[in-house]
């Protein structure tokens, strides 16, 4: 799932001052170290991205958690995370048990700014997975990649590495990044030292005269704020 928004934004997009990395399929050992990443699968209304970020729990969109149609919730029992999917097979798969969504956030199909700032979730499993999960990261002045799956990569995961942001002010980050129809929930990831770090979630495509822009909401706080609440009797 993917909003596909035809937003005319206020800011002049610049001219490309870097080139992007094309778009690779993670067959057999390309995939070593992004296990963490899998499909999102929502029972009855597709499947979005989603990334493990600790054993037990999943960082995916908010808006992949509801009917487009109905615009309602779906409940928790009808989600599943099958991590490393590719062609049938996949390293680990959980049910998820519960979820929880940053308080700023409102589904509509038409979001403005601040509601895809918050566009994020996340998901507890019924059991920790046995693979490594991908840590968070603090947001840098780097180049970014993205793990995704989507339209035409349903079952094999494309990374991009690298791919830009345009410096435009607001809270949403805007990148270069190649998204399609489920790749929301994917992982923006920056590198670091020890390897590539969770810094933001892909939420929706905008469409401006300049091209196609991959819009994100940053981590912020929201992933403290949501682990506290998945402690609390009423998470959702």
């Amino acid at each position: 799932m993917l909003r596909r928004l035809a937003l005319m934004l206020t800011f002049a997009l610049g001219p490309a001052v870097a080139q992007d990395g094309a778009p690779t399929r993670l067959l057999g050992a390309k995939l070593a170290g992004l296990e963490a990443v899998g499909r999102v699968n929502v029972q009855g209304a597709g499947f979005c991205t989603g990334v493990l970020v600790a054993p037990d729990l999943v960082l995916t969109a908010a808006h992949c958690l509801y009917h487009s149609r109905s615009q309602r919730r779906v409940s928790d029992d009808r989600v599943h995370f099958v991590a490393a999917w590719r062609k049938g097979a996949y390293a680990a798969h959980g049910r998820v048990v519960r979820s929880v969504l940053p308080e700023a956030y409102r589904y509509t199909p038409t979001p403005v700014s601040t509601v895809l700032a918050a566009d994020i979730a996340l998901l507890r499993l019924e059991a920790p997975l046995q693979i490594a999960p991908m840590p968070l990261a603090d947001l840098r002045d780097a180049p970014f990649a993205v793990v995704s799956y989507g339209r035409g990569r349903a079952h094999v995961p494309t990374l991009q590495d690298p791919c830009r942001r345009h410096a435009a002010p607001g809270p949403v980050l805007r990148l270069t990044c190649d998204i399609a129809p489920g790749s929301s929930g994917a992982p923006v990831l920056q590198r670091a030292s020890e390897g590539y770090g969770v810094v933001a979630v892909i939420s929706a495509l905008a469409k401006t005269p300049d091209g196609a822009w991959a819009l994100a909401a940053p981590l912020s706080d929201h992933v403290d704020k949501m682990r506290a609440r998945l402690e609390t009797p009423q998470a959702r």
